[in-house]
Formats: structure tokens, C-alpha cells, sequence
């Protein structure tokens, strides 16, 4: 049973460590059933003839696929457009809507500076490949991350600059809403480069739960941001 979750585990990162360098599906496909089938036929684990998942990975030296290099470049980018709308468009649409004038605060500036920072750093593919070996790690990391963003909103107030509300709220809009529809359709073309099977040529099924939640959980940024936005309208001013 323990070999058998090792195996599992192993094959699961060689897996990993092959998709977060945007190696294609079918040259991923093929290389796990040549290490399968190598296993099952000397009795032996990845692990015994192998080594480390990461370090064959490596090794293997497979060809990238450009057009999904470019999908998780925009993924990264489009993540961040989607966080930093949601961190412009409560506050100012809230203004908006009470009929005040948005003031932007020091603290808000630093707050989004390091914000991106943190998005920027754990949407990369490497980065994103080795938090997910580690999710203790990743998840201290999110938790200061948020600290190192939300603080200086709270503690640094002195207002940096004032402007009307308006068109910082449309464009932490178009922020928004734009994320969200890229982040779809570029995750509709991710799911199109499943692992293929090279024997029988058919590609790796995905539960239909998983499918959708990986296409549509974009639409989480436009529900966020229209909640925030209720909360900062209702909030009481100072």
C-alpha cells in the first residue's frame, strides 16, 4: 500500500514537473507510460530506477509547447489585472454610489505594490510547481503575502491623493470583468492539452466537476468584487 501511494505520488509530480515547464500533453502522455511500463516490468518504483521526479523531469530535456507557454504568461498576467481591479473598484465605486470623492491613501498604494508582488511571484510557473510541493510553505506565504498587503491599507492612511470616483471605478471594472473573461477562455484552451494515452490515442478524462470549476472559477472575481463593492457602499465613512 505504501509503495503504491508512492508510486502515485511520484507519478503525480513527474506529471507536475513536466506541465509546469508547458511540455505537452501528449509528450507528458507518452513519457508516464514509458515509466509505467518500464515499473511493471522489473517489479521495481519510479522512485528505485528513476530517482527524484523532478531530476528526471529534467533530464528528459522534452520539447516546450510555445502556444501553452504563452497561455500561462497570460494566465499570470490576467490573475493580476483580476486582483488589482478588485482592489480598486470597491472602494471607488463605493465612493461612487454615496456621492463622495475616492481618496486614494498611502497605505493603498503600498497595499497594491505588494499585492502584485506576491501574485505576480506565486502565479509563476516555477514558483507555482514548487509551493505546490510544498503547501505548507505556499500557505504561510499567502497568509503574509495578504498581511503585507492589507496592513499598510489599515495603518497608513493619510490620503495621497483625491479624484472623482468615476473612472477609477470603470476601469477597476473593465479590470475585473476583463480578467474573467480571459482567464476563461484561456483556461477552456488549457483543458484542450490533456495527457494522451499513446497506445489507445485517447486523452485523459477530466470529472466534470473539476472541468468546470477549472473553466468558470474566473467568475469568482466579478462576485467578489461586486460583494466588496456593497460593503465599502454601506460601510460607514469616517
Amino acid at each position: 500500500m505504501n509503495a503504491t501511494r508512492g508510486t502515485e505520488k511520484w507519478e503525480c509530480d513527474f506529471v507536475l514537473a513536466l506541465r509546469v515547464r508547458d511540455v505537452p500533453g501528449e509528450a507528458i502522455g507518452a513519457a508516464l507510460a514509458e515509466v509505467q511500463a518500464h515499473c511493471a516490468d522489473t517489479g521495481q518504483t519510479p522512485a528505485e530506477v528513476f530517482g527524484p521526479p523532478l531530476a528526471y523531469a529534467v533530464s528528459l530535456a522534452l520539447p516546450e509547447n510555445a502556444p501553452r507557454r504563452a497561455r500561462t504568461l497570460g494566465t499570470t498576467a490576467l490573475t493580476l489585472l483580476g486582483v488589482l481591479g478588485l482592489w480598486v473598484l470597491p472602494p471607488a465605486a463605493g465612493a461612487w454610489l454615496r456621492g463622495e470623492s475616492y481618496a486614494v491613501s498611502h497605505g493603498s498604494l503600498v497595499g497594491a505594490a505588494v499585492l502584485a508582488v506576491v501574485v505576480a511571484v506565486v502565479a509563476a510557473p516555477m514558483a507555482l510547481g514548487w509551493l505546490s510541493r510544498r503547501p505548507g510553505l505556499a500557505f504561510a506565504g499567502l497568509v503574509v503575502g495578504f498581511l503585507g498587503a492589507v496592513l499598510p491599507s489599515a495603518l497608513w492612511r493619510s490620503t495621497a491623493a483625491t479624484m472623482s470616483p468615476v473612472w477609477p471605478a470603470v476601469v477597476g471594472a473593465l479590470a475585473v470583468a476583463g480578467a474573467a473573461y480571459g482567464l476563461i477562455r484561456t483556461n477552456a484552451a488549457a483543458l484542450d492539452d490533456r495527457l494522451v494515452d499513446p497506445v489507445t490515442r485517447q486523452a485523459q478524462a477530466v470529472p466534470r466537476w473539476l472541468d468546470a470549476m477549472t473553466r468558470y472559477y474566473a467568475l469568482g472575481f466579478p462576485a467578489v468584487a461586486i460583494l466588496l463593492t456593497i460593503l465599502a457602499w454601506r460601510a460607514p465613512t469616517r
